[in-house]
């Protein structure tokens, strides 16, 4: 009696081991999503404008073909008139092995309450930037 209690057991602790094994939970599964700021290879747009005008600057960018898809801009403020900005990307880093880098195309806007300068520092490298320079009147 006991060792058939002992063999019940042991088979219903097996079919738990077995079951519990093979799901992941949320908390194991790897994230394969990761936003990376991009280098920017050009800025092309209007250099003037007026006071709270939007004007759309085409920002081109360097990303993985195939790989990342445009996630936003991050924009810090420097000073009142001179802003640093990212192109940052979304990729799929788990099913991304294309290497071939492609240059990609995408708007920015930029609207000034207060007239003046403003210079616009598109990351290229760690120390280098892409710079265009708006006047606002």
């Amino acid at each position: 009696m006991k060792t058939r209690l002992i063999k019940n057991l042991l088979g219903v602790l097996a079919v738990v081991v077995t079951f519990t094994s093979c799901s992941l939970s949320d908390d194991t599964q790897q994230n394969c999503s990761q936003v990376i700021g991009v280098s920017t290879v050009a800025v092309s747009g209007p250099t003037t404008a007026t006071v709270n005008e939007e004007i759309t600057l085409t920002v081109s960018y360097r990303v993985a073909e195939e790989c990342g898809d445009f996630y936003a801009f991050n924009t810090q403020a420097i000073s009142g008139t001179e802003k640093q900005i990212t192109a940052l990307v979304l990729y799929d880093v788990c099913n991304c092995d294309n290497t071939e880098n492609t240059n990609v195309n995408e708007p920015y806007k930029f609207k000034a309450s207060v007239a003046g300068t403003y210079t616009l520092k598109f990351f290229k490298t760690e120390d280098t930037f892409v710079t265009h320079t708006v006047t606002v009147e």
